[in-house]
């Protein structure tokens, strides 16, 4: 009930403007709420262990270090073939 009472004086107070909604912007009242209300931390995941959490980590750096690998070697590969061609 509070938060409606709120609301509505803040609405009326500071009447929102129809670009904000056009432009996505933040309201007042989101930057009024912001303080209060809890942000998700994608980060943490409190329903796996930080065992899982270090295996993912894992995962993930090898999955990287592969990318990298492919492209250097994609990198190499027009690099010959240039070379190939120019001859």
């Amino acid at each position: 009930m509070n938060l409606l009472v709120l609301t509505h004086r803040l609405n009326t107070l500071y009447p929102p403007e129809p670009t904000l909604a056009i432009n996505k912007e933040k309201s007042i009242l989101d930057d009024l709420y912001d303080t209060v209300l809890p942000k998700k931390n994608t980060v943490i995941r409190p329903h796996q262990s930080k065992a899982e959490l270090e295996r993912r980590a894992e995962k993930k750096r090898k999955r990287e270090e592969m990318r990298n690998a492919i492209k250097q070697n994609e990198k190499q590969v027009l690099k010959i073939n240039r070379n190939r061609k120019r001859k």
